[in-house]
């Protein structure tokens, strides 16, 4: 499976007792969703280097997951991945509606405005409550413009391209 198949689901904070249980954290939303999963990859390298593995079982522990992962069998093995992150094959998704976009997916894509000025590319999205916000690096540095509604024109994923209705002086 190509890294560019694979979407970051979580990621292991520490280890959790003696016989190999991980404490991870979600990145689903809702956070519970990460349960759906079996079949995942475990990545050292942020991403850039994925490897099969599989998850035994998945229990709410606060904030957080309690997840035994197959041949993860003591505190050493479960600290010696402390801190990568866990993935799942995008065919594993639920289909998005009309609208919706997985962050994965917006992460990297142009935005410009609908006179063709060119802000940069998205570096991450910030959840704030009332409505999601892109960090966008560009020439002039970074820029936060909402992910709403009220600011889009379009996201084509294809295209790698969000228009959005921001005047190039807004900060």
């Amino acid at each position: 499976m190509r890294p560019t198949d694979i979407v970051v689901v979580g990621k292991i904070q520490t280890a959790h007792g003696l016989r190999g249980l991980l404490k991870v954290r979600s990145f689903t939303d809702p956070p519970n969703n990460f349960e759906k999963y079996s079949d995942c990859y475990i990545s050292k390298n942020n991403g850039s280097d994925w490897r099969a593995s599989v998850i035994s079982s998945v229990s709410k522990n606060g904030n957080s997951f309690l997840v035994e992962i197959e041949n993860i069998t003591n505190r050493e093995q479960a600290l010696a991945i402390k801190s990568e992150l866990i993935g799942v094959g995008r065919d594993k998704l639920e289909e998005v509606g009309s609208g919706e976009y997985y962050w994965t997916d917006i992460v990297g894509c142009s935005v410009e405005n609908g006179e063709g000025f060119q802000f940069g590319k998205v570096d991450r999205l910030i959840e704030t409550g009332s409505n999601d916000v892109m960090e966008i690096s560009g020439t002039q540095g970074k820029r936060l413009i909402p992910f709403s509604g009220d600011y889009l024109v379009s996201v084509d994923i294809d295209q790698r391209l969000i228009v959005v209705v921001w005047e190039p002086d807004w900060n």
